[in-house]
């Protein structure tokens, strides 16, 4: 598995463990300047949470720092944690 993928994958297992999740919708608005790609809306809907994700990816330097906030549609058994902070290289 490559690095990158690697890295999603840790994101995804924090989020959802291992279940499969059905995805019903991602929006995603981006500023780009001089290579740095700020959010100014990212957002994926699943059929337990609505993720909210805010932060910088610089494209140059191929580096990232995001925050990851899941907020949870209902009570459910499973809960889901506190905000993640997903930073570093593309190649770590």
């Amino acid at each position: 598995m490559a690095p990158r993928h690697r890295k999603l994958s840790r994101v995804s297992e924090k989020l959802f463990g291992d279940n499969q999740v059905k995805l019903n919708c991602l929006v995603g608005d981006f500023a780009i300047v001089n290579g740095i790609m700020q959010t100014r809306t990212f957002v994926l809907d699943t059929e337990d949470a609505i993720i909210n994700i805010g932060g910088h990816i610089d494209l140059t330097k191929e580096l990232l720092a995001l925050n990851i906030i899941p907020k949870s549609k209902g009570l459910r058994i499973i809960s889901f944690r506190s905000p993640l902070y997903v930073a570093g290289s593309f190649k770590s």
